[in-house]
Order: C-alpha cells, then structure tokens, then sequence
C-alpha cells in the first residue's frame, strides 16, 4: 500500500472513530469554551444532565427533543458543543433560534464563532472568505449555521435539517411551531428545544394548556433527573418535599441549617449541604422514564436547581422562602421567578391573588382562636380536605356541628406532605377523616394515603349521583361505594367519587345563608377569599336528553378553596353529619 493510501486509510479511521464516539466524550476531546476563563474543554462532569439529551438528538429514531432545566446548567455551552459536533460528524444546514435577533447575534459573537474556530476537527472546514462568514450566518462546504430571533421572517426562511431553540419558553405564540416546519422536508430533520419553564394552565379534565414550549415538552416522553440514595439503594427525583429545616428562626438561619432527606421512609438518610455530597448525589444521578411520549419520536427531559452540584442547596432553599414570603404578600413574582427558573417548573396563573367580596363571620371567629385543635362548640366531627398542585398543596379545615352548621378552622397553601401531616395532627383531624383529591397526580396521592392513612376522593362532573343496594332495589347517593387503589407499596387505599355538581348546588345555598350556618373567619386570607366565589352555574343544552339542564362552570383560574369546600361537604354527607338531601 502506497504511502498516500496509508495517510487516507488513517485519516479515515480517525474520523470514523470520531463518529462513533457520543457526543460529550467527542466534545471533551475537542471541544475548547472560548468563553471560559481557563479556556478549558468541555468538561462532562461538570453538566452530567446533558449527555444524555444530545446523545438523543443524534438518534435517528427521536424527531424532537426537549430539555427544562433551571439557570446555570451550561446550556449556552451545551449548544455550542453540541454545534461543533453536528458540523463535525453529521455536516447538514442547521437554525439556531433564541428570542431576538440581538439575543442571538451577541452570543454568536462571543461564544459560537469563537468555540468554532477553536475546534480543531472543524478548521479545514471553516470557509476563509469574508463573504462567507457573516453576524448571522456562516457558510460551508455541504453545510451552514443561521442564526435568528424567533420571528416569522426568521422562522420561514430557510430548511434545514437541525434546528435548535434556546430559551424556547420565551418564544411567540406560533414561533415555535414555524421553527419545528424548518424540517418538515427533511425526513432525518431533528430539534432540540432548550430552557427554562414557562406558564401552564390545567383545565377541566386534566387538559394541559400553556406556552408552546410547555406543551411541547409535556408532549414527549417524560425523563426526570433522578439520585439514587446510598444507604437504601432508592433511586428518587430532587423536590422541595424533601427539604428539612427548623420551623423557627429567620429564613437565613433556617436556610443555613438545612439538610435533604431520603424519600425512603425506612431509611431517611440526611443528606448535608456540602460540595462532596452534592458531587457524589450526582454521580449517581441519571434520567429516569416517568411516562410515555404522547407524540411519537418526542422525548422530554427534566431537572431542577438540586441537581447543580456546583451550586450550595441553601441558595435555592433562601430564594424559595422568600418567594413564600412573598406570596403571603400578595407579591407572585419572587415566587414565579422561583420555580420557573430554579425548579423548572411551569408556573400556573391560578396562584394569582385576587380580592372578591366575601361575607364573614358575625361573631369575628379568626383562625387563631383554633389554635392547637380545641373543639368548638357542640362540635361532633371535623375534616380535613386537601386540593393537589403541582408543586404544593391547599388544605381546608372545618368543623361540623348536629344543626348541619359548620365553622371554617383553617386554610392555607401548603408546600409539603409532611407539613400537611403535621397540620392534620396539630388540628386534631383523623386520618379517616382527612380526603384529598385524587384528580391530579394520582399515583402521589395514593401513596401519601398509604403513607398517613388518609382517604382518595375524585370528583366527577358528568354523573348526578351513584346506584347504592337497599332492600328492595337501589338508591341515589352523590358519593360511589367504597372503592380501593394502590400505593407504590401496594398497601390498599380508600377511594371515593364524587357527584360534584349536585354537591355544589347544596354548596352555593349554604353560602349564601340557607339550610344552616356556612361560617368563614375574618382572617381567613386574601388568596383563599379570590377563590371562594371561582365558579358559577350556567344553564345548558344536554346533548342526550336535549333537555334544559344546568353545570357548574370556573369562571376564575384559581378554584382550590371552591374545591376544598365542596369536598368538606361531600365528606360530611358521606358521614351523615349533613343531612339536607342534595337533590332537593
């Protein structure tokens, strides 16, 4: 073989074995962050949550991928590794997208074109003219890079087989849609879609509606960024539920003294704010299939700000309490910021404060003069009922008297399980007493019943009651018979459904004074009082009987407290403590 066929046979196999390669191990080979102070090479371990999201941009079986992480992930540098790879191994027409055109051009200036000249496989490839290389655009051989904002123009210029969204959360109604059609002539065309969260709004019967980038991402596959414990084995997501702290002291103190604690309740490790902990939770971290993709070829993948080892836990912590604190306020925006840049979850509008007109209690009741449980008087049973969202809780307390009247205890949002436990316990509710809505979540809610001993109750809104046996046949109640289902640990747990519509009719009557004594405290607080009033009944055609008939309709987003209260009264119907029958 002659000395020129040696040099092209080598030459071969060099980039072949490049190919093979995934992307990060090829990227920390040759890949140099113009950006970085040390001008160092990609460095895996330092972002171990994005390997796997460009090892599936690369599969020919995926079409698009999406990635929600918190600020600071190193998804700027993610990009540019990823670029150099793709004009490396895979040369094909690309679109690089981010919210304005000066957005992407100033990183283009200081980052990409910088991180491309100093890749080593790329130069022979990189064009010398000046025509060639332009702000937003850069031309090669069998290839090229454009770069825009997420405009119309931009988004409707050019087909290309890879396409890329950075801060996707952040793009027009309908912009994201323009830059996915980018590939829709090219059958191997791939997109990844990067960023923080967005909005999300869940409507009635579960439908998920929010900015493109929220539903995109809700349509994939679902990976969560996962540790697994290294006492117990147990592999489980990063979440605030898990944050331990003492209830008492400045919200700097408590940060300072905070620990995470393994999920598993039989073993409970504590985990301490280090950055040797942190690094070894991490090492053992790894994505984690949660649900199946909706859309066929769509993956999605999730982590929050716990899973930056690099960066100290009372950080988030400190940053989450002041958004509560906030919140209390009736300020949103600390806590908004929050959760979409550090859990990187979607913010819902229905925690949005409003002030509608509520009549209080004659007497001044408040909420303090039930501290610790006491009864009130004639009181015969009290519950517990808890709406579920997506990163808290609200809970509602109230107390039932034989005359069919009640009294509001408490009410609040409530971030954590465990101090939904503790709430319960301080007011003296018991576990079978206690029904939290199964609507939402329901593998979580059947395992915090398994877990506390409490009941699963579903509301459904098509049904006006269920077929009860009594001698002689059968009889309509607005609750099901006892159903059963199953927590992770298979222990078996109460489920009831709900009759609501019927329930609220008995509802809105005693809220406005008839039947018997509805009584609310005068402090019972802004955000619980916008969402008393969060639903109203319309009347409608039904579409079988044809018939005049009337539903209960939301005509405000935030509707726990109405939930809550409507729960609080199907669970004294289910327990014969209300006895006005609902259908009259």
């Amino acid at each position: 073989m002659s000395g020129l066929a040696l040099l092209t046979d080598a030459y071969r196999s060099a980039i072949q074995d490049r190919i093979k390669q995934a992307p990060a191990a090829w990227c920390e080979k040759n890949v140099k962050l113009f950006r970085s102070t040390d001008a160092r090479f990609y460095t895996p371990a330092f972002t171990p949550w994005w390997n796997e999201p460009m090892e599936e941009v690369m599969n020919d079986a995926n079409k698009v991928v999406c990635v929600t992480t918190p600020v600071g992930s190193g998804k700027s540098t993610m990009i540019e590794g990823l670029t150099c790879y793709i004009q490396a191994t895979e040369p094909a027409p690309m679109l690089i997208s981010g919210q304005t055109n000066e957005d992407v051009r100033d990183w283009a200036e200081t980052g990409l074109w910088e991180t491309l000249k100093h890749c080593e496989p790329l130069k022979y490839k990189l064009p010398t003219q000046r025509g060639k290389w332009r702000k937003m655009e850069l031309i090669m051989p069998r290839s090229s890079i454009h770069l825009t904002g997420a405009n119309v123009s931009g988004l409707q210029s050019k087909s290309v087989r890879w396409a890329i969204a950075d801060e996707a959360w952040m793009f027009k109604k309908g912009s994201l849609g323009h830059l996915l059609n980018r590939l829709h002539r090219r059958q191997n065309g791939r997109a990844i879609c990067v960023g923080q969260a967005g909005f999300v709004e869940y409507a009635e019967g579960g439908e998920v509606l929010g900015d493109d980038f929220t539903l995109l991402h809700h349509q994939g596959e679902q990976r969560e960024w996962m540790f697994q414990c290294p006492s117990c084995g147990t592999v489980q997501p990063y979440t605030l539920d898990q944050v331990r702290m003492p209830e008492e002291g400045t919200n700097a103190e408590r940060a300072m003294a905070m620990h995470y604690e393994c999920k598993n309740e039989d073993c409970k490790e504590q985990f301490q704010d280090d950055p040797k902990t942190r690094r070894a939770l991490s090492d053992s971290s790894k994505f984690v299939k949660t649900r199946d993709a909706l859309l066929p070829g769509h993956i999605s993948f999730h982590l929050n700000a716990f899973a930056l080892w690099r960066s100290p836990w009372r950080d988030i912590v400190l940053e989450w309490l002041g958004g509560q604190d906030a919140m209390r306020q009736g300020l949103t925006v600390p806590l908004q910021q929050f959760t979409q840049k550090q859990m990187a979850e979607p913010w819902d509008d229905a925690l949005t404060i409003e002030r509608p007109d509520l009549d209080f209690l004659e007497n001044g009741k408040s909420i303090s003069d039930f501290a610790e449980g006491q009864r009130i008087d004639r009181e015969v049973i009290r519950f517990a009922t808890i709406d579920v969202g997506r990163d808290h809780f609200w809970l509602g307390i109230r107390a039932w008297r034989p005359d069919n009247s009640s009294v509001g205890i408490y009410y609040s949002l409530v971030n954590t399980s465990e101090m939904l436990h503790q709430l319960c316990q301080d007011y003296r509710v018991h576990p079978e007493c206690t029904y939290i809505d199964s609507g939402y979540e329901a593998g979580k809610v059947y395992d915090l019943c398994g877990r506390y001993g409490w009941r699963a109750i579903k509301g459904n809104g098509v049904v006006t009651g269920f077929k009860h046996p009594k001698p002689g046949g059968t009889e309509e109640k607005i609750f099901s018979r006892k159903q059963f289902a199953r927590a992770t640990n298979r222990k078996r747990v109460d489920l009831y459904h709900i009759a609501v519509n019927p329930v609220k009719d008995v509802l809105a009557r005693l809220r406005s004074g008839e039947y018997a004594a509805w009584q609310v405290p005068e402090d019972i607080g802004e955000d619980w009082i916008a969402q008393i009033d969060s639903e109203e009944r319309e009347e409608f055609i039904h579409p079988t009987t044809k018939q005049l008939a009337t539903r209960w309709k939301r005509v405000k987003r935030a509707n726990h407290a109405w939930d809550c209260e409507v729960y609080q009264l199907a669970a004294a119907i289910m327990h014969r403590k209300y006895t006005h029958n609902p259908a009259t």
